[in-house]
This record gives C-alpha cells, sequence and structure tokens, in this order.
C-alpha cells in the first residue's frame, strides 16, 4: 500500500494522471485481442488442416498474418506514447528535485 501512495503523489507532482489512465486503458484490450487472434487461427488452421484444403489454410495464415502486424502497430503506438509520457514526467520530477536541492543548499548558507 506504501508504493501506491508513493505513485499517487509522483503523479501529482507531474500532473499526468489522467493521461497515464488513459493510455493504460488504450493497452488492456491489446492482450484479450492478441488471444482471440491466435485461437482463430488456431481453430480454423486445424479445421483446414483436417479437411486438407490448403486454400483456406492460406486464407487463416494470411488473415493472422494481417491481423497480427495491425495488432502490434497498434500496441507499439500505444508503448510509443506511453514512453513518452514517462520521459516527460521523468524530466519535469528531476527538474522540480533539482529545483529543491538547490533551495535546500542556498537556504542553508
Amino acid at each position: 500500500m506504501h508504493n501506491v501512495l508513493e505513485i499517487a503523489k509522483l503523479f501529482k507532482v507531474a500532473g499526468k494522471t489522467r493521461r497515464f489512465i488513459i493510455l493504460t486503458l488504450l493497452r488492456c484490450p491489446f492482450d484479450a485481442l492478441h488471444t482471440v487472434l491466435q485461437a482463430s487461427f488456431l481453430k480454423f488452421a486445424f479445421s483446414a488442416i483436417n479437411k486438407g484444403n490448403k486454400n483456406e489454410l492460406f486464407h487463416a495464415c494470411t488473415l493472422f498474418g494481417i491481423g497480427s502486424m495491425l495488432l502490434f502497430l497498434y500496441n507499439g503506438t500505444v508503448w510509443t506514447l506511453i514512453c513518452n509520457l514517462c520521459y516527460k514526467m521523468g524530466g519535469h520530477n528531476t527538474t522540480k528535485i533539482i529545483q529543491a536541492y538547490f533551495l535546500l543548499i542556498f537556504a542553508a548558507n
């Protein structure tokens, strides 16, 4: 519970809580959609193999390949936005820490 409070304080200082929550929610459907994509591929691929239908197997592989590329493109885009946010938060917090440090030094003198 202590770590959760520290993370909440970090977001409060950075002022990016809303954006982080939105990006996290955008990231959530990836795992479910990836699992559905894999399950559908396996179902259609094994069905095509059992029937001995090469055309249906090619169709299943093509759809799986296109679906995987689109899904990973989406995931990469969301992670790029998350990394950008974390980089900005880190820089913002570093600036505040340095300012507080210099204030302590000058207040001591």
